[in-house]
């Protein structure tokens, strides 16, 4: 699967899933980025509540790898 950078268009390749998202880095500028964007719902309750302190979210997730 072909995967474009989001930042210079070059191909990216996969690295690794992070809590059920294929993270893609670009070969190229080594920008890191989601295969498939989240929709703004998953965004909003993903984000529901960040502490910024804790890294938690309100959905209880962390997004500090």
């Amino acid at each position: 699967m072909k995967n474009e950078c989001i930042l210079c268009s070059s191909t990216g390749e996969f690295i690794y899933n992070l809590k059920g998202y294929r993270i893609i880095q670009c070969k190229n500028c080594k920008t890191c980025f989601v295969e498939k964007m989240p929709s703004d719902k998953e965004l909003n309750e993903f984000y529901n509540g960040f502490n910024v302190l804790t890294g938690e979210t309100g959905a209880g997730k962390s997004i500090i790898i």
